[in-house]
């Protein structure tokens, strides 16, 4: 797992400011055909949607005298975004990691993209601490800690957290080649940080001459991409190509591929399997419980589906020393999840829960009243997108109030409502709707 799915994965405090992610199965792949940087990645994300002014907002709350530029331009034939970040180089002041850190703590708002930009910076730090042989706490970032790398790396993670994915996937990433000069001198390509950062991460091998991946590109990868490969199967939404401003070259003197980075935004999944049935997104909370009177369950199951539980089971254990317990689980919408696991901590008897978001294919429901030869019964119907009835189900109330008006048992009841249902075939096709 990422990191930065570990971060998008944290939105329980977010819950009350409606930052919970609301795409289902959303996919975001960063295609690194001709490497990463920051300023090209802030390009894709404004290409693909991303508005530019609540970044402004953020820096002009810093007070580091940014000024940012958006300008369209072509990179060979492709329509892309320029992305760029001017100020008064004089008057730039030395950070470290420490300060910047501060800075971003104490001046941005709170958001999923704070903890993202906040995350970058920590990496960061780790591969220049590790590079040079220092405490982390001591790293001056030079390059890193100029103001318009300060500019990428808190718009980086203000576009990725906007874009509200559940999952981020990147190509293998292209190596250059030569030499980079630096506030440290010249150095090889890939620079020494940005080896380190991509320990872990698949690279391949170019003849290109010169630096396709930045410290902070490579940085924003190893934050929030899951998964390395080719992309996957989705539907494509949006798409965003942000430019670089090199040229590059093969060491041949052939022209290399434009100087792009392209993200792409979909939904996971086919159009025929999204289709056919209706799709949402659940957060399911489990618990297991040892030490609970069994008397507590049933408060604490009615007080759930009071609050809009989607459902709750109750499953048998055998916990640690042979202990029996219960695992708790609840199903609920995604903005209902403080809701829910407050009402879990303080109804049983357990300190803590886990969380999941999963994935979920339903059939439409709804609940009308169908007259039979018994009286009128409620009686639940489920259909596909294409309105293709899949189901009629009595509502169990019902039946069980006739059967005691009537005196005929439960199941003789439910048997001459089927029958009577499956008869009304013009009745039961209108229901669908």
């Amino acid at each position: 797992m990422g990191t930065g799915r570990r971060l998008l994965l944290s939105y329980l405090s977010y819950i009350h400011q409606e930052l919970i992610f609301t795409a289902v199965g959303k996919i975001v792949y960063i295609d690194t055909f001709s490497g990463i940087s920051g300023d090209m990645l802030l390009g894709a994300l404004i290409d693909a949607g991303f508005n530019v002014e609540g970044l402004k907002e953020e820096i002009d709350r810093m007070g580091i005298g940014a000024e940012l530029h958006v300008e369209r331009i072509k990179r060979g034939s492709v329509d892309a975004v320029d992305f760029k970040v001017s100020y008064d180089r004089e008057k730039e002041k030395s950070r470290d990691y420490r300060s910047i850190r501060g800075m971003l703590e104490e001046k941005m708002s709170p958001c999923i993209g704070k903890d993202i930009a906040l995350e970058i910076f920590a990496i960061l730090a780790e591969a220049e601490a590790k590079v040079h042989g220092i405490d982390v706490e001591d790293v001056h970032f030079h390059e890193v800690g100029a103001v318009d790398s300060i500019v990428d790396i808190v718009g980086a993670g203000l576009g990725l957290g906007s874009l509200k994915p559940t999952k981020f996937i990147s190509g293998p990433v292209p190596l250059g080649s030569g030499f980079v000069d630096t506030r440290h001198g010249k150095l090889p390509v890939p620079a020494p940080a940005t080896m380190e950062l991509l320990k872990g991460i698949p690279v391949r091998k170019t003849d290109v001459l010169g630096e396709l991946v930045t410290p902070t590109g490579a940085a924003v990868l190893k934050a929030v991409v899951d998964d390395f490969g080719g992309i996957t199967d989705m539907v494509v939404e949006e798409i965003g190509y942000g430019a670089g401003d090199k040229v590059f070259k093969y060491s041949n003197g052939d022209s290399a591929p434009p100087n792009l980075l392209r993200l792409i935004v979909g939904a996971e999944g086919t159009t025929a399997f999204q289709n056919t049935y209706y799709e949402d997104e659940v957060i399911v909370v489990t618990t297991n419980i040892d030490d609970m009177n069994p008397q507590f369950y049933e408060p604490l199951t009615e007080r759930l589906f009071e609050a809009g539980a989607l459902d709750v089971t109750l499953a048998p254990l055998i916990m640690k020393k042979g202990r029996p317990g219960t695992e708790l689980t609840v199903m609920m919408e995604p903005k209902d999840c403080l809701k829910m696991t407050k009402i879990v901590l303080s109804e049983s008897t357990t300190s803590g829960v886990r969380y999941r978001r999963e994935r979920r294919l339903k059939l439409k429901r709804w609940i009308e009243e169908v007259g039979t030869s018994l009286g009128p019964v409620k009686v639940k119907f489920t259909s596909d997108t294409k309105n293709k009835l899949f189901g009629a189900h009595p509502e169990y109330e019902d039946i069980k109030a006739i059967s005691q008006k009537s005196g005929l048992p439960v199941k003789e009841v439910y048997r001459i409502v089927i029958i009577d249902l499956e008869r009304n075939k013009k009745g039961r096709a209108e229901m669908v709707k």
